[in-house]
């Protein structure tokens, strides 16, 4: 997302304001979520948590992929927030109850999972388009799939 934020306003126009919205409405609807949803997670639902969750955040980081405007990235990033803050502190939960003896290592692992993700995510990108594979990349898996994203 961070690093789309360029394209997305040399090509769809939106400005540096309404991206910093979209940025933030991420950031506190998954806050929103870990504090009104999560705590589900302690009363025995961390496994639906997780699986609504996950799957709220695929949707939503999709549907990023096909938003070439404000309102539907705005909706995109609000789903994408939502599900993470489902998922994440459930899965947390599931860690700290099943190995409580390793808690420290387990929760540090996955701390430098996201991390290693949000590094990772940034490399790809900037590698993609200095070797300019993204163009092919997107052509053939979009295009031979029937499926065309107005983003790219």
């Amino acid at each position: 997302m961070f690093t789309m934020l360029d394209d997305y306003r040399e090509q769809f126009g939106i400005s540096e304001g309404s991206l910093g919205l979209v940025i933030a409405i991420g950031f506190f609807t998954s806050f929103f979520a870990q504090i009104t949803i999560a705590p589900m997670a302690d009363r025995g639902r961390s496994r639906q948590l997780i699986f609504i969750g996950l799957s709220l955040a695929i949707v939503g980081n999709f549907a990023m992929a096909f938003s070439d405007s404000l309102p539907e990235l705005l909706g995109s990033r609000f789903i994408s927030g939502v599900g993470l803050g489902c998922a994440l502190p459930a899965m947390r939960r599931v860690i700290i109850v099943s190995e409580p003896e390793n808690l420290g290592r387990n929760l540090g692992r996955v701390l430098s999972c996201e991390v290693g993700g949000f590094a990772a995510g940034v490399c790809c990108r900037a590698r993609w388009v200095g070797l300019r594979l993204g163009p092919c990349f997107r052509r053939f898996s979009w295009h031979h799939s029937g499926f065309r994203p107005r983003s790219w």
